[in-house]
This record gives structure tokens, C-alpha cells and sequence, in this order.
């Protein structure tokens, strides 16, 4: 009787302790939204407007931002699948790996040439820090030219969130709020003031008029005078 009891017990244990780590969740949901905060980055916001089954027979979400945060790859249709994500070259039409979550830090995931150098993505490290209000994993990519030593740019990846920063040669853009399957974490709004339409037109005096300078400063130059 001990015996049957301690042996299920210890076939769970074992279980327990190999079963993989809970699967990362890269949000693909139409509709999501991620705002940034700017440091002489370019990198202001990203949005998925839909998405679109490719000729390979994947489904794709599209990743609209502004500016295109795929400098110097162009990063735009995104699937993932496990601890996996894929980018559709929409050129090549080929798919290809861009973020693998149980890489060991150094391994490159993807070469590409492109027209101003070859880049290589290179899984980094992972870390747990708490971002907006909760615990959260976040995998740490870079992006590295082989000839051009300014233009590096790193990738955070965090759980649930997607990309939480992208760092330039000379600045980062940093997550300052979403919207992820319609729930909305931090703010969202822009940090830029609005600039409201005009409420109608009307012509009014010109303040200072420039000709009535010009005779003011010519009078007080000929009392002066005399």
C-alpha cells in the first residue's frame, strides 16, 4: 500500500520538473496598439490594422508603426508558433525565424543581407523585471551590422507585450502604454500637444506693422535732430 501511494506521487513530481517553462505569448491580436516614449529615437508607435494569409499558407499580422521600426529589416508580417516567432519576407516570399525564446544567449537567429550591409540577429540574455504593474519575462535581442560599427539597434522582447524597447545607435524608444486584446496597460495618449483646427477665418491688424515702426523711428530721429 506505501508503495502505490509514493510511486504515482514521484511519477508526478517528475513530470512536474521536466514539463518546458509556460510558452511566451508574443501578442499578435488585431486591434493592439503600443505607444513609445522617444529619446533621439524615431520609433513613436506600432499597430496591428489586420492580418493576411500568405503564399505559404500561414497566416500573418500585420504590423503597421511610425516610422517603420523594421530599419534596417523590414519586419512587417508576423506569426508565431511555440516559443517562435517567423517573418514573412513579402520579397523572398520565404519565411523566416526573427525571435526564438529558448535560445541560449549568443546564438544568431537570422542573417540577412540588405543594400547597406549584412545584419545578423543575436539572442542576447533573458531577465524578469516588473513593467507596468506586474512581473514580467523579456528576451533581449541585437541586430549588428558586419561592416558598419554605429548602427546596431537592440530588440527587448517582453512577455504578454511584445516590444518594449528598441535601441538606435543614439537613442531608445521605450513602452509607454498598450492596448493588447482590448485591455490597456499604462498611457496611451501622445506626449506631443494637439494642435486644433482652426475655428474660422478673420483678418486682423498686423502687430507690429512694420511701416508704422518706420515713421514712429524716423519722427524720434528728427526731434533728435533739432
Amino acid at each position: 500500500m506505501r508503495y502505490s501511494t509514493v510511486l504515482p506521487l514521484l511519477l508526478l513530481i517528475a513530470c512536474l520538473t521536466e514539463s518546458p517553462s509556460q510558452q511566451v505569448s508574443f501578442p499578435l491580436h488585431i486591434g493592439n496598439l503600443s505607444k513609445y516614449n522617444r529619446f533621439n529615437s524615431s520609433l513613436d508607435r506600432i499597430s496591428i490594422t489586420r492580418d493576411t494569409l500568405m503564399s505559404n499558407g500561414f497566416r500573418y499580422a500585420v504590423f503597421d508603426s511610425i516610422p517603420n521600426y523594421g530599419w534596417p529589416l523590414d519586419f512587417r508580417y508576423l506569426r508565431q508558433s511555440g516559443d517562435t516567432v517567423y517573418h514573412y519576407d513579402a520579397t523572398s516570399q520565404s519565411e523566416e525565424l526573427l525571435y526564438r525564446f529558448d535560445a541560449s544567449p549568443g546564438n544568431t537567429l537570422l542573417t540577412i543581407p540588405s543594400g547597406v550591409d549584412t545584419f545578423s540577429i543575436v539572442f542576447q540574455f533573458q531577465r524578469t523585471i516588473t513593467l507596468l504593474g506586474a512581473q514580467r519575462r523579456q528576451w533581449v535581442f541585437g541586430i549588428f551590422p558586419y561592416h558598419i560599427l554605429d548602427v546596431g539597434h537592440s530588440r527587448t522582447i517582453t512577455d504578454s507585450l511584445g516590444l518594449t524597447n528598441l535601441g538606435e545607435a543614439n537613442g531608445t524608444s521605450n513602452l509607454q502604454g498598450a492596448v493588447i486584446n482590448g485591455v490597456t496597460y499604462g498611457n496611451i495618449t501622445s506626449i506631443v500637444p494637439t494642435i486644433l483646427p482652426p475655428e474660422g477665418i478673420a483678418l486682423h491688424q498686423n502687430f507690429p506693422n512694420r511701416s508704422t515702426l518706420q515713421r514712429q523711428s524716423r519722427t524720434r530721429s528728427l526731434k533728435a535732430a533739432t
